[in-house]
């Protein structure tokens, strides 16, 4: 029995789903999100010199979030205010979102721990007054 060679490798014509390594651009992707990474970081935890986590597994949790809330949507905002997604501007951009990330998160926290011990429903009445300025 003879075989035929093939001369056409199996998947031509069809697309890989997966990306090769030397197919993707690193610079492209990889460094802004660690340039808007590192600034969330240094906005967390410059407010974390003045509003003290209770415990290291909080400071943790806030610093992630920082960071991680500065890499998403650091380049949104940028592209958002018509400014370039250079370096300096992804850290600048980051510090700010980390910073308000940061306190954010330790607002809302603090919210639930003064009101632990509250009903659900007084909560929500506690909102509605508040938000009416009462």
């Amino acid at each position: 029995m003879v075989t035929k060679k093939r001369t056409r490798p199996r998947n031509a014509g069809r697309e890989s789903p997966r990306l090769r390594a030397e197919d993707s651009e690193p610079m492209e992707t990889d460094m802004p999100k660690l340039a808007a990474g590192i600034g969330g970081l240094l906005g967390g935890l410059a407010l974390m010199a003045y509003i003290r986590p209770s415990s290291t597994l909080e400071a943790f949790t806030r610093g992630g979030i920082a960071t991680g809330s500065a890499c998403v949507f650091a380049a949104p905002a940028l592209s958002l205010i018509g400014q370039s997604q250079s370096w300096d501007m992804l850290v600048a951009v980051g510090v700010v979102i980390g910073f308000f990330a940061h306190f954010i998160w330790g607002a809302i926290a603090l919210f639930f721990k003064r009101h632990a011990r509250d009903d659900v429903s007084e909560l929500i009445a506690k909102i509605k007054r508040w938000k009416r300025g009462a």
